[in-house]
């Protein structure tokens, strides 16, 4: 004989006693469908946009701005001395691919209140990138403000976008996450690719302590001191060292809670990506007695 299998009210019973559950589970299901349908239906529609665009020949690149918004943590930042972001624009794929028109664009900067962000003084609204050189470079420089106070572990978000106007739109951007510190002495190498010159500016946000430091050229043939800069009013003789007839290498002292900038000049040999080959940085500490 064949026994019928009897329903099992495992089941059952069990939404029956756990309905508050199983609501809940279907919504926080039904919610994480949702916002991923969403956030896939946005990445599908970014990768049509460019494929579209690309298909134009319509190029429209960043070093660090993306169209999906890349973000950076700088850290730690002291905000004694403001902080430059070199940005590069590109309308250019490789060597054989690029615009075949000069791009018009605008970038706008969104900072947090406690700092203030200032891009260089050419029009932001109506950037050029050239037909000719498929490149346009600008600093922007985040500084804090002087009536606002910032305490160590503070996030500062920075958002900076450029938006191609002109042939095509398409949006670029990144953020930039400032976390507060004190991290003591610190080189920070201010370079923007197309400038003749680049800039050392080392930071001493120690109390008592002052830094000695030396800043020596490996190759002279790639980059030379500017003689104007201010640090030469301090610098002593038997602290500057030469090359032939060039100087190549200077040791100066930088006060707790101040800073130094040094300018160099480049020359026809420089590479704007191998830094280090350029320019040898070292410092060490002194207790200041009182």
């Amino acid at each position: 004989m064949i026994r019928r299998k009897e329903k099992s009210k495992f089941n059952l019973d069990f939404f029956k006693n756990h309905k508050k559950i199983m609501i809940s589970l279907v919504a926080v299901i039904t919610f994480l469908s949702f916002f991923l349908a969403i956030n896939y239906g946005r990445y599908v529609k970014d990768i049509i946009e460019v494929y579209y665009l690309r298909t134009q020949n319509f190029y429209f690149n960043s070093n660090k701005l993306t169209i999906h918004g890349k973000e950076y943590e700088i850290y730690p930042w002291s905000a004694v001395e403001p902080y430059s972001i070199d940005i590069q624009m590109t309308s250019f794929l490789n060597s054989l691919k690029g615009t075949s028109s000069d791009v018009l664009y605008e970038v706008t900067c969104d900072a947090d209140e406690r700092v203030d962000c200032i891009i260089d003084n050419i029009n932001n609204t109506d950037r050029v990138i050239s037909v000719d050189t498929k490149t346009d470079n600008f600093p922007v420089k985040i500084q804090k403000k002087n009536t606002l106070e910032l305490k160590d572990g503070d996030r500062i978000p920075v958002t900076i976008t450029a938006k191609s106007k002109k042939p095509y739109v398409e949006t670029l951007s990144a953020t930039f996450i400032f976390v507060i510190g004190d991290y003591g002495i610190n080189n920070n190498i201010e370079n923007v690719p197309g400038n003749i010159y680049f800039d050392s500016v080392i930071t001493n946000t120690l109390a008592d302590e002052k830094a000695i430091v030396t800043l020596k050229i490996r190759d002279i043939t790639k980059a030379s001191f500017d003689m104007s800069s201010s640090v030469f009013n301090i610098v002593e003789e038997k602290d500057i060292k030469k090359d032939g007839d060039y100087i190549n290498e200077i040791a100066f002292e930088v006060e707790p809670k101040s800073s130094m900038m040094v300018r160099f000049y480049k020359k026809n040999n420089f590479d704007n990506n191998n830094l280090d080959d350029v320019l040898l940085y070292s410092v060490e500490k002194v207790k200041v007695v009182e």
